[in-house]
């Protein structure tokens, strides 16, 4: 009888880990689909195959559940790299492979930068918009981490490794934005690619690397 609380506690965190999944797959799906305006809980819990009471045990309203699909796409890129720097000791070229991954990501993801910013706008002003910046998430750290060792190695300038992984992100998200505004910067342009590459890694970069 004494396992009887264990299982039962393991068999929630089960559905609970079933439910999450699902979330993510079926949210995304009608992100794509329908795009945030037409987004309800609603809609959800009826393509989840789930009773709207039954949705809402996991998550309070659909701005929970967006910042659910960021925080769950942002440690599996932040996974990613963690792990292709246990894989490659090329610190340069893991960085250049990096920026393209993050361009490709964005453009997988583009159906969140609506309600995300949505969400921002809202909370403009206040102490709730720190709840969910978190200073760049699991991808700003882990790539904090790539610069520290390319630091260590020479192979990037000394300096502030934080302020330069916050600065590669932004540079990588006003490329993303600004091609929904200007026909040069298509991000799955090899060219639009390779130029940004060059611009993050010339600027950081000790003197000694070669192009």
């Amino acid at each position: 009888m004494s396992n009887v609380p264990r299982m039962l506690e393991e068999k929630r965190e089960l559905i609970a880990a079933v439910m999450r999944e699902k979330v993510f797959e079926c949210t995304c799906a009608l992100l794509r689909e329908e795009g945030w305006r037409a987004f309800t809980m609603e809609k959800l819990a009826a393509r989840m195959g789930v009773a709207k009471g039954t949705l809402y045990n996991y998550f309070r309203d659909k701005e929970s559940v967006i910042l659910f699909i960021r925080d769950q796409v942002s440690a599996h890129v932040a996974a990613e790299l963690e792990a292709k720097m246990e894989r490659t000791a090329d610190t340069r070229a893991l960085l250049e492979t990096c920026i393209v991954e993050m361009l490709r990501g964005m453009k997988e993801y583009h159906f969140l930068h609506a309600p995300l910013g949505e969400i921002v706008l809202r909370r403009l002003g206040t102490d709730a918009l720190r709840d969910i910046s978190d200073d760049g998430g699991a991808p700003r750290r882990a790539l904090t981490k790539l610069i520290e060792r390319g630091m260590r190695e020479g192979v990037f300038r000394p300096g502030d490794a934080a302020l330069t992984a916050a600065l590669v992100q932004s540079a990588v998200a006003g490329v993303d934005m600004g091609c929904c505004f200007d026909g040069l910067l298509d991000t799955e342009s090899e060219k639009v690619q390779e130029a940004l590459c060059g611009v993050i890694l010339r600027g950081i970069c000790t003197e000694t690397m070669s192009d």
